[in-house]
């Protein structure tokens, strides 16, 4: 038996039905058609972010002392504190960086990212995959949730 996901729920009448498909039309055309750099910004700063979190991630989990949620939690935390100080100032231009609302906001997409980032690797080492090459190829996900999630939640 197969079981199909609406992204619209039956309950809605045509006109709400027409306001919630041009709220998600408006949403794909913010992420998917403005071209102010802001992706590429995010992209390079991602990449020098992952590397520094991947690389805590990838030397904890060689130890192999620490278990995995607590070796992604550290890595996490590396990537919070550097990726919150970057994205903020660099790449959505927060001139009140230091607002509780947006570092609250950012920790909790990133508990949040964590407990996905965790879940996935011992998912695929559950399936014989290694822990290191889940944790590399979960990157893109991860990035990709992490930049919808800011731009249009945590520094909105």
């Amino acid at each position: 038996m197969y079981h199909t996901i609406d992204i619209c729920p039956k309950e809605l009448n045509n006109l709400e039905m027409s306001m919630f498909y041009k709220l998600i039309n408006k949403v794909l055309k913010e992420f998917f058609m403005k071209n102010n750099g802001q992706k590429r910004k995010f992209i390079l700063a991602g990449i020098i972010n992952v590397f520094l979190t991947n690389l805590t991630l990838q030397a904890l989990l060689l130890i192999n002392f620490i278990s995995i949620p607590i070796s992604t939690l550290i890595s996490q935390f590396v990537n919070m504190i550097f990726g919150y100080l970057i994205y903020s100032k660099f790449i959505f231009n927060i001139k009140y960086y230091r607002k509780k609302t947006f570092i609250a906001k950012y920790s909790i997409l990133m508990a949040i990212i964590w407990a996905f980032n965790s879940f996935s690797i011992e998912l695929g080492y559950g399936f014989g995959i290694s822990k290191n090459l889940t944790a590399f190829f979960i990157i893109p996900i991860l990035a990709i949730i992490s930049f919808i999630f800011q731009k249009f939640w945590v520094f909105k």
